[in-house]
């Protein structure tokens, strides 16, 4: 997957960028606040029809006093061309077309362009609570499968409905069988969610561990483990049995939205007895091996997305990141960071392949080094 045209306009604070990315490498410097996120945010927002970054108002995403933001791309892969617009104005519903020709379900465009995004403060997903671990998940199969999103998207439809429910109904009144109409209706999409994550986490793990090895030079063992209330009995038992605790809560206290990653470092909780660089070595591993995952599955190379993370790594780390991305099978890359001459060096590592550009104030020049 290559990106080779691209044209944002008024995402945030970049009012007019057209780039011609180069096919492997593309660096772009530049100071605190001055757009580089945004730039790479615009890429995933192509294929997600969203920020990476949670915005409750969508309104946010537009320039200041413009109307409306619009993205455009032109991509390439081993068999085929495509065009893809993603555009939205203000207090207006989002658009996506493909080839000029408008997408009606976002399940139908989620993993046209696979993306994985590395930033400072992944460490979020690992240290949060397990919707933020879930949500890492389900961001990830959907790329893969579209059936998946579609069954998550029917989930958690039934599950907003039903807990809907629970929080009108009435003290006392018996809303049993109610219930049961929505458990019967969730109990496939759970089953298919819950078989498709835990076949994700088993595949997921070697390279998991692989990575961690190189990176941490084998001084630490690493697991990652499915934890799935659906492990212990059907959707349907489940819910049957937590009747009186889900009428007591006024929410649906059993389901695959309750599921999570439980990640050890030898053996031990990793968001408790991890330190700074384990952290930062296992979120470069799982980075690394959600790559691999959707590479080898989709059969695309996933556009790689790098937010100003080389401040905050050693040097060991840096290294084997560059060694990661100059490996043969690896296909599109953006760089951000804040330090031309540290960009010079990783330019340099990388043999000078790539381009390099500089963002000002939301505005982006190629740039010589």
């Amino acid at each position: 997957m290559q990106i080779t045209d691209l044209h944002i306009t008024h995402y945030k604070n970049l009012r007019k960028v057209h780039i011609q990315p180069d096919a492997r490498f593309n660096y772009v410097v530049g100071d605190n606040g001055m757009g580089k996120t945004n730039l790479l945010d615009a890429i995933y927002y192509l294929a997600f029809g969203r920020s990476y970054f949670t915005s409750s108002n969508a309104d946010e995403l537009i320039l200041f006093e413009e109307d409306f933001l619009r993205i455009e791309t032109h991509l390439v892969t081993d068999t085929a061309r495509m065009s893809v617009v993603a555009k939205m104005p203000r207090g207006g519903k989002r658009i996506i077309e493909h080839n000029k020709q408008p997408v009606k379900q976002i399940t139908e465009h989620i993993g046209i362009i696979p993306v994985v995004f590395i930033t400072p403060d992944d460490g979020f997903i690992l240290l949060s609570a397990s919707a933020e671990r879930r949500r890492w998940m389900d961001r990830t199969l959907s790329m893969k499968d579209q059936s998946y999103l579609r069954a998550l998207k029917g989930y958690n439809k039934l599950l907003r409905q039903r807990n809907a429910l629970l929080k009108s109904a009435p003290p006392g009144q018996d809303i049993s069988q109610l219930l049961e109409t929505y458990d019967i209706q969730m109990v496939p999409f759970a089953q298919q969610i819950f078989k498709i994550r835990k076949q994700f986490t088993r595949s997921l793990l070697p390279y998991v561990l692989r990575h961690y090895q190189e990176i941490s030079l084998g001084r630490e063992d690493v697991t990652i483990s499915y934890q799935s209330q659906l492990s212990e009995a059907s959707l349907h038992e489940l819910a049957k049995a937590n009747y009186q605790t889900d009428r007591m809560t006024k929410r649906t206290g059993k389901g695959i939205h309750k599921d999570d990653l439980v990640i050890e470092i030898n053996g031990r909780p990793i968001k408790r007895f991890a330190s700074q660089g384990q952290l930062k070595s296992f979120v470069l591993s799982l980075k690394m091996a959600q790559y691999q995952f959707l590479s080898e599955q989709t059969g695309k190379r996933p556009i790689l997305l790098i937010d100003d993370i080389f401040a905050k790594l050693d040097a060991s780390r840096v290294q084997s990141l560059l060694e990661f991305l100059r490996h043969s099978a690896f296909g599109q890359v953006f760089i951000t960071d804040t330090d031309t001459g540290r960009m010079r060096h990783i330019f340099g590592k990388s043999n000078g392949d790539g381009a390099a550009y500089k963002m000002n104030e939301g505005e982006l020049q190629s740039l010589s080094v």
